[in-house]
Order: C-alpha cells, then structure tokens, then sequence
C-alpha cells in the first residue's frame, strides 16, 4: 500500500502523481475503517446478513463498531 496507485517508480507529496493526494486519502480511510474491525466481525458480516447484494454483484460491508 505503499506503492504509487499507478505504479510509478516516485511519488510523493512533493512529487505526486495525478492520483497521489486521492490515494492518499482514500487509503487512510479504509485502514481506518477496516482497524475498528476484528476478523470475527468481518466473517460473521460475510457469512450472514451483515451485506447486502448491489448492482455487479458489489458487497457492502456494515460498520463496524
């Protein structure tokens, strides 16, 4: 997770690339997001009624506490 999203052998904030502060952000929130999550609560979420079916076949996860 470390690696620049488009594979570019720099990036950084002083040398991002176009997708770096998006990333960026967006990374930090799901390791956020998936930290308050314990594996348990994330089997029990999957292998129950803790998602729903979207469009595609995407899975939404319900928060965990």
């Amino acid at each position: 997770m470390d690696q620049c999203v488009m594979g570019l052998d720099r990036c950084d904030a002083a040398n991002a690339c176009p997708l770096h502060h998006i990333w960026t952000k967006a990374k930090n929130e799901m390791i956020q997001k998936l930290g308050r999550c314990t594996l348990p609560q994330l089997t029990k979420q999957i292998g129950g009624s803790g998602y729903r079916e979207l469009e595609r076949s995407r899975l939404i996860l319900k928060s965990c506490h």
